[in-house]
């Protein structure tokens, strides 16, 4: 148990507490779901009261790319607030 693992609810809108990783019953083991630009539970993410433990930024969300992001090239109108350098 020294290995903090991290997993991912899944986006099936379902239970979590009947799904894989996050069913598993390990000390070690956050399951994160998604959530919207309102800090709600995105509508298609995995959920439960005592299976995920956080959520993270799931919708409209810039990807990673390939050389320097700027606002030029980023869009935020997506809902989400930057703050600092790109």
């Amino acid at each position: 148990d020294d290995i903090l693992i991290v997993v991912a609810a899944g986006n099936s809108g379902v239970n979590a507490s009947t799904t894989y990783p996050c069913a598993f019953q390990v000390d070690n083991l956050i399951c994160v779901g998604a959530v919207d630009q309102r800090y709600a539970k995105a509508t298609f993410s995995n959920y439960s009261n005592t299976i995920v433990h956080i959520g993270a930024p799931g919708t409209n969300i810039a990807s990673a790319a390939l050389g320097a992001i700027t606002t030029d090239t980023v869009s935020l109108t997506t809902g989400w607030t930057a703050n600092g350098d790109w």
